[in-house]
């Protein structure tokens, strides 16, 4: 294995299958900034793997696979990426051409 998976995040290799288990019980498995930057090298190394034919992702905990996003871990930086250009262009087109998701009868 060339890199070395965080506490977060669970690689296992066995009989030609891979498993990488998210490890966040404690927030359903929230993806962090940590799981969002190594999910994918996970990912490459099973792809690099000849030995491995399938790989099973999962979530620890038993009561959520994932959660989505770590929101709590957002809002810490929600302010810092609020101020690219990219994030205001982005709002600012949102409120000019949002439309309602469903109308009423």
């Amino acid at each position: 294995m060339d890199f070395s998976p965080p506490e977060s995040l669970k690689y296992e290799a066995r009989n030609g299958v891979c498993y990488i288990t998210i490890n966040r019980p404690e927030s359903m498995n929230a993806l962090n900034l940590e799981l969002q930057r190594t999910l994918p090298l996970a990912i490459g190394e099973f792809e690099s793997d000849k030995s491995l034919y399938v790989a099973v992702i999962t979530g620890a905990g038993g009561k959520a696979f994932s959660a989505g996003a770590d929101l709590r871990e957002m809002t810490k930086y929600f302010d810092v990426i609020l101020q690219t250009e990219d994030a205001q262009e982005g709002a600012a087109a949102f409120a000019e051409k949002r439309a309602p998701v469903w109308k009423s009868r």
